[in-house]
């Protein structure tokens, strides 16, 4: 292995080892990701079509208020989405009866039918009351807005069940399951939304129709599906920051990880338990963010290696990267250097290099404790994760 090679395994390695220590921390943690639902009575599949409808708003807002309100709304709306054979009128702004509604200055808002109950998250950490009904807009509304509606209407399709939606792109083939898993994610909520300017019900609701035919030829016809992969591979994969967070937790994270194998159990294919488990994570793409496009993080890691030229998306360069050495990593895969989310602000952004991991010439052996009784500092200085130290699994010693 040539020292190149060697610095680039050792690279993926330590990500790995922040990976691993990231999701102990996060999974089963309230702060991250755990959706305040509206409605006690869910299946498995509602939870991941809320999961889903919450991470189309994640854009520039503190996602607390995403998973808090967003999240209280969204499983309102999914919740009588259920039972109701009127999708449409269920987001419809002159529909008296409908969850989205008209604000004063000519704004939209998403507003549940469900009040707050006593003891909710909303009454501790929000200015809501007992018996309030609850308000969320995505920032990015009406583009938001359209992702969501054209996402329940086209599962109509599909029982309006998103894990019979999966499942019926798993029945498709083997090969790039996650990537193709990931393209009609895409399709379901970002096909042909464009940017619209203002909330034309009628209009919006004409062009989701017509999107939805589009797509449906899409799922139908193997021909078409694989030149359309095939262009969302060249083109599209690596733009896709929601989707990525989408799947990835639906593949790795403790909180729903759960509510897919059970969701295949509810709708007959406990067939694909297996499939889910074995699913080759090494194919999710990074969420290409500010953290990991930081340029120095991407010098410092990268800058001295011969033949790697910089990209401005992050994503792709760490793709780049993977395919290049994948004969020499060992460990780790793209979507890992999400951890940067953590480590950036606190060390990059902080100049903390002294202490830095992956500085050949850092100083933590003056931090390190080697002490199994007690927290790993290294860790809570990189990235903010309290985990227990663990000399057996620790890629510094």
């Amino acid at each position: 292995m040539t020292s190149e090679e060697e610095k680039i395994s050792q690279i993926f390695r330590k990500i790995a080892w922040l990976d691993k220590n990231r999701w102990k921390q996060h999974n089963g943690k309230t702060d991250y990701g755990l959706i305040n639902f509206s409605h006690n009575d869910l299946s498995n599949a509602d939870k991941i079509l809320i999961h889903w409808l919450c991470y189309i708003s994640d854009r520039q807002m503190g996602f607390q208020q995403i998973w808090d309100k967003g999240g209280y709304v969204y499983s309102d709306i999914v919740y009588e989405y259920k039972s109701k054979k009127d999708t449409v009128s269920l987001l419809n702004p002159d529909n008296s009866d409908g969850f989205l509604k008209r604000t004063p200055m000519d704004g939209y808002k998403f507003s549940s039918k469900s009040v707050v109950q006593k003891n909710n998250i909303l009454i501790r950490n929000y200015e809501y009351s007992e018996g309030d009904n609850v308000d969320f807009t995505p920032r990015y509304y009406p583009s938001d807005i359209k992702s969501i509606m054209q996402t329940l209407i086209i599962l109509e399709e599909y029982d309006k069940n998103i894990i019979s939606y999966i499942a019926a792109i798993i029945d498709r083939d083997e090969h790039m399951l996650i990537k193709k898993i990931g393209f009609a994610m895409y399709l379901l909520a970002y096909f042909n939304i464009g940017q619209p300017k203002g909330v034309n019900y009628s209009k919006i609701i004409m062009e989701i129709k017509e999107n939805k035919k589009k797509v449906l030829e899409i799922l139908n016809d193997n021909k078409l599906f694989e030149e359309e992969f095939q262009y969302f591979l060249k083109y599209l994969q690596f733009n896709q920051k929601r989707m990525w967070c989408s799947l990835r937790d639906y593949v790795k994270s403790d909180d729903f990880f759960p509510y897919m194998i059970s969701g295949f159990k509810e709708i007959g294919r406990d067939d694909l338990i297996e499939r889910w488990k074995n699913m080759n994570r090494s194919e999710l793409e990074l969420p290409g963010d500010v953290w990991n496009n930081n340029p120095k993080f991407q010098k410092c890691l990268f800058g001295n290696i011969a033949g790697l030229k910089m990209n401005e998306n992050s994503s792709k360069f760490i793709r780049d990267v993977f395919e290049k050495y994948k004969h020499c990593i060992v460990e780790g895969y793209p979507e890992m250097f999400d951890v940067t989310f953590d480590f950036v602000p606190k060390m990059c952004s902080s100049g903390m290099c002294d202490l830095c991991i992956f500085n050949e010439k850092n100083q933590i052996e003056q931090l390190c404790t080697k002490d199994t009784s007690k927290y790993c500092p290294v860790l809570l200085n990189s990235c903010g994760y309290i985990s227990k130290c663990d000399t057996k699994e620790c890629i510094l010693k």
